[in-house]
């Protein structure tokens, strides 16, 4: 497990064995007051003192292997950040769900698009401007696909996020991250 923490201002240290910190208070109001579990010299930790940080926690989006959000009283939030997902104990620009529920469910902030993996906060369609453009075309009845449909996991989807009947990487991001709503 990779955990950022951040050393001064826009500077952060990951911290790769073990637990490092815990909670100080089990609530939602203190987000970001930890407590040291092990002594870290190297990285200036000392075991039993309180820390105020920003944690980030790396999950890798090709490995989410549940279904829904993980129980987490710890963290706030799920973010992109460098095209990974990131499990923080406080809220950023890059922030798609936040982790509030305790039914394991997410509680969606932005979209991914599954055309291009960029995110975007339209509430009308899963594709972001650019790739609606580059999908659909305007006839005389409307907004028409541009491709054909593929059959996927018992759902139909453009065939366009898709090549020789596997997604291409941005529709597996999207796919991934819509499991976060899933509960």
């Amino acid at each position: 497990m990779n955990i950022r923490y951040p050393i001064y201002e826009g500077v952060y240290r990951i911290l790769t064995l073990g637990i490092t910190f815990r909670k100080q208070y089990n609530d939602y109001s203190h987000t970001k007051d930890v407590v040291a579990l092990n002594n870290r010299p190297d990285e200036g930790v000392e075991a039993g003192k309180s820390y105020v940080l920003n944690l980030a926690v790396e999950v890798p989006a090709c490995k989410w292997h549940k279904k829904g959000a993980p129980y987490m009283d710890t963290f706030y939030c799920v973010c992109m950040e460098n095209g990974k997902m990131e499990l923080r104990n406080s809220e950023s620009g890059n922030t798609i769900a936040t982790c509030r529920d305790t039914d394991g469910g997410a509680t969606p902030v932005r979209k991914i698009c599954p055309g291009c993996g960029y995110l975007h906060q339209s509430d009308m369609n899963d594709f972001c401007p650019s790739c609606m453009e580059k999908f659909y075309s305007n006839t005389i009845f409307g907004r028409a696909l541009r491709s054909g449909t593929v059959e996927y996991q018992g759902k139909t989807y453009p065939s366009l996020l898709f090549k020789k009947k596997r997604p291409i990487p941005s529709m597996r991001l999207y796919l991934q991250v819509n499991r976060l709503y899933e509960v």
